[in-house]
């Protein structure tokens, strides 16, 4: 039901437009990880079951046992939300706003960021343009080992890993370092904090102002 995503998109903008519910999901994150851990299992599983033993198209079926696979699918999607948003948006002791880690007994705060804060900071950059690559190579390397003679299991596995690497090669290499490219796919000109040492500042102001907020709960 392609209705269901209206859900989706106020859940996404209620999110983003309160901080309390970053600080809940970085109190929670743990939790969240763990459960779903389990629904993942669950997933796998029962599709298995579902398709290969009971016969059945667990997407568009309504016996029990695919309704109960479907419910799983979807705790399990939003307790990787929180997870994923949660252990990026947590405090960490002995660190800066930035993400770097603080000098022991000096007032100077290191330039640098941590390595955390250097991959979401890549990957906030890369979401939309690999998400509108990454259909294209799905479907050029599925066409083809889709004939494979081999389980569908290693199949699934090849395109997945390789779609990935590939997406990820075009982007870094066909997208995100030309200027025309970055333009085309609705990225700044240049979001490299060096670059632009105002909005770096407003930004770890920003930051700080958040951990403040939520070491004061």
């Amino acid at each position: 039901n392609e209705y269901s995503y209206t859900v989706l998109l106020v859940c996404g903008f209620l999110i983003a437009a309160d901080p309390r519910f970053g600080q809940a999901m970085g109190r929670g994150w743990r939790i969240a990880l763990v459960v779903g851990l389990m629904a993942e299992l669950v997933y796998v599983i029962g599709l298995y079951i579902l398709m290969e033993v009971v016969d059945v198209d667990p997407l568009h079926s309504y016996d029990w046992g695919s309704m109960l696979w479907r419910l799983a699918k979807g705790v399990g999607a939003w307790a990787w939300v929180v997870a994923i948003l949660g252990f990026g948006s947590r405090p960490r002791p002995g660190r800066d706003s930035g993400g770097a880690r603080r000098p022991q007994g000096s007032g100077e705060r290191p330039v640098r960021p941590g390595l955390g804060v250097r991959v979401i900071a890549y990957a906030g950059e890369a979401f939309l343009a690999v998400y509108i690559l990454h259909q294209t190579v799905v479907f050029v390397i599925g066409y083809y080992v889709v004939q494979w003679q081999t389980a569908a299991l290693l199949k699934y596995a090849v395109i997945s890993l390789a779609a990935l690497t590939v997406t990820l090669l075009l982007y870094e290499f066909a997208v995100r370092r030309l200027r025309v490219t970055r333009w085309l796919f609705g990225m700044r000109p240049d979001s490299r904090r060096g670059k632009d040492p105002s909005r770096a500042a407003s930004q770890g102001a920003r930051i700080e102002k958040e951990e403040t907020a939520w070491k004061s709960k």
